[in-house]
C-alpha cells in the first residue's frame, strides 16, 4: 500500500505584507488536500525545495521547527496506519488531529477564509449559488472593515459593521451577510482544525424577509402567452418560450439539462400526458414537469436533442425583465415561473403534496411559500362540498 506524499507549501493570495500561508499538502490516491498551519511567510524567504524558511532569526527557526514537526507527525501517523493494516486516508488523518493552535506569529490571515470557500466549491460541498453568496458576504465584510487577520475580527467589529450597513437602510442585507460570514467561519475552523474566537456572541442576526413571494397573475401570464404567439422576433420568442416552460414548475438550471431523451409519456385510455422527471442538481429531489397536448408547442428540441441553449441566469433575467416590462409594465425574473406553477396547482384543487411532487421540494413549509391559496379558491371548495353533501329538502 502506498504512503501519502507530504510536503509543506506556500499557497493562496499574498496579504498586504506580500506574505502567503504555509500548508501541509497531503497527497494520497491521486488527490491532494491542504491543511493550513496558520503561519505566513514571504515567498522570497521560503526555500520550496528544502521546505524551510531561509531567513536566520528566532521566528524563522520556530517556523522551521513547526513545519518539521507537522510533517514528521503526519508521516509517523501514516506509517502507523499502514503497519496496522489500515488505509491512511486524508479524512482519517483529519479525524486524528486535535484542534490546531496558532503558529509562532499566532495569527491567521483572512486569506484562510477565501481558501476555505474555494475548497468548498472545488469539492462541490456547496452549490454555485451558495458559493457566490459566501463570496459576496466575505468580500463586503472585509472591504468595509479593512481587517487583515482573523484575530482582529471581534464582536465590536461585527457590531460596527452591522450599524454601518443598517444606517444605509439595508438591515436585511447586513443580517444576510453576517449569517453567511458566521457559517463560513465555522467551515474555516472545522476544515482547517483551527481555534477561532467567536465574534458573534451576543449579536442578533434576525432576517425578517429573505425574499418576497414572486407572484405572477393569470392576466400577466396570458399577456406573455399572447406576445409569444404573436411576436416574430426570434430572440424575444425564445426568451418567452423558456419562461412559459418555467411556468410548468421547471428550475432554470434544468432548462440546460433536459433533452428529448428525458421526455416521458403517461397514457390512460385515450388520454396522454408528457412529462420530465429528473432529480434536481441542488436538492437531488425529482420534480415531475407536466406538458398536456396544448403545451407541446413549447417543446422544441434542436438537432442535438437539447430543449434550450445554455445561457447564464443573469443574462437571461436581464432579457426577461426588459421584455416583461414592455408587456406587463413590471419586471419579472425566471423564478416567477415556479411560483406561478405552484399557485395554479394549489388553486385548482391539488394539495400541497402535489405541489411538492411537481416542483421537486422536500420541505412542505418551503412548498407552502411557493403555493399561495386564494380565498376565492377556498370558498369555492366549500361551496362545492356543500352542494355535493347538502341534505335533500324536506317533503
Amino acid at each position: 500500500m502506498k504512503v501519502p506524499k507530504l510536503a509543506i507549501v506556500l499557497r493562496g493570495r499574498p496579504d498586504r505584507n506580500n506574505k502567503q500561508l504555509l500548508y501541509l499538502r497531503y497527497a494520497f490516491a491521486g488527490k491532494s488536500y491542504w491543511i493550513s498551519l496558520g503561519v505566513s511567510v514571504h515567498p522570497d524567504h521560503w526555500d520550496a525545495k528544502k521546505e524551510v524558511v531561509k531567513a536566520r532569526d528566532v521566528t524563522s527557526a520556530k517556523i522551521n521547527q513547526l513545519t518539521a514537526s507537522v510533517k514528521f507527525k503526519a508521516n509517523d501517523w501514516a506509517i502507523s496506519m499502514l503497519i496496522g493494516g489500515q488505509v491512511p486516508t486524508f479524512e482519517s488523518y483529519k479525524e486524528s488531529m486535535g484542534p490546531a493552535q496558532p503558529g509562532p506569529n499566532e495569527r491567521y490571515s483572512k486569506d484562510l477564509v477565501y481558501l476555505t470557500i474555494d475548497h468548498l466549491i472545488q469539492e462541490k460541498s456547496v452549490s454555485e449559488a451558495t458559493f457566490r453568496a459566501y463570496r459576496a458576504a466575505v468580500n463586503h465584510f472585509f472591504a468595509q472593515t479593512q481587517i487583515t487577520y482573523l484575530d482582529e475580527l471581534t464582536t465590536d467589529v461585527v457590531l460596527k459593521y452591522r450599524r454601518a450597513v443598517v444606517s444605509g437602510k439595508n438591515e436585511n442585507l447586513a443580517n444576510q451577510y453576517l449569517r453567511n460570514l458566521k457559517v463560513v467561519l465555522r467551515h474555516v475552523a472545522r476544515r482547517n482544525k483551527v481555534v477561532l474566537p467567536d465574534p458573534f456572541e451576543g449579536v442578533e442576526i434576525n432576517i425578517s424577509r429573505m425574499s418576497e413571494k414572486k407572484s405572477l397573475t393569470l392576466q400577466e401570464y396570458e399577456a406573455l402567452v399572447k406576445c409569444y404567439n404573436g411576436t416574430k422576433d426570434k430572440s424575444e420568442k425564445e426568451v418567452l418560450r423558456r419562461f412559459l416552460v418555467l411556468c410548468k414548475g421547471l428550475r432554470f438550471s434544468d432548462t440546460h439539462r433536459f433533452t428529448r431523451d428525458d421526455l416521458q409519456e403517461f397514457v390512460r385510455g385515450n388520454q396522454k400526458v408528457f412529462y420530465f422527471n429528473r432529480a434536481a442538481q441542488k436538492t437531488d429531489v425529482a420534480g415531475v414537469v407536466i406538458f398536456l397536448e396544448n403545451d407541446l408547442h413549447l417543446l422544441q428540441f434542436d438537432a442535438r436533442g437539447k430543449l434550450f441553449e445554455t445561457i447564464g441566469v443573469a443574462k437571461y433575467n436581464k432579457d426577461l425583465k426588459r421584455i416583461s416590462r414592455k408587456i406587463t409594465g413590471r419586471e419579472i425574473t425566471s423564478h416567477y415561473g415556479r411560483h406561478y406553477a405552484a399557485d395554479q396547482m394549489i388553486n385548482s384543487g391539488h394539495d400541497i403534496e402535489d405541489v411538492q411532487i411537481i416542483l421537486g421540494i422536500k420541505d412542505r413549509n418551503i412548498a407552502r411559500v411557493y403555493a399561495k391559496r386564494k380565498v376565492e379558491s377556498t370558498l369555492g371548495k366549500i361551496l362545492d362540498n356543500y352542494e355535493k353533501n347538502k341534505p335533500d329538502p324536506p317533503d
